[in-house]
């Protein structure tokens, strides 16, 4: 992994951060003096009702090991892609829930013994919805 990038805006630092296991060029970025931190899609798909469409496009274990590394941030402000900023409790208990969904995925793929065109439609259908 390559090393993180600070942009120093004066009072405030951007620190870009290369992140791993969703897809390859993936970048999150930390503001620490706001223990502020935009994830783009590197903490997966986050719908409205907080279920989490895990993203682990270039490896699960690269995955996991990146939600373990953002979540030592301890952001208090999380900005996850595609819907709106969590904060609190809430943006603490975002890194539980994307763990609990890329685990649950990874082993409902590892353990499918049925054909593989029915289980991509069928997680197309679950995970691909407007909320």
């Amino acid at each position: 992994m390559a090393d993180p990038l600070d942009i120093d805006l004066g009072h405030l630092t951007l620190r870009c951060l290369p992140s791993q296991g969703h897809s390859p060029g993936s970048l999150s970025v930390h503001v620490p003096e706001r223990r502020a931190l935009m994830t783009s899609d590197a903490l997966g798909y986050r719908y409205l009702d907080g279920s989490f469409c895990p993203l682990f496009f270039t490896g699960y274990r690269a995955y996991m090991a990146e939600l373990d590394r953002l979540e030592a941030l301890a952001p208090e402000v999380l900005g996850p892609a595609h819907q709106g900023p969590l904060s609190g409790a809430a943006a603490t208990a975002a890194f539980g829930e994307a763990r609990r969904a890329a685990t649950a995925l990874y082993e409902r793929i590892a353990n499918h013994g049925g054909p593989t065109d029915a289980l991509v439609e069928t997680l197309f259908r679950e995970f691909y919805r407007e909320t």
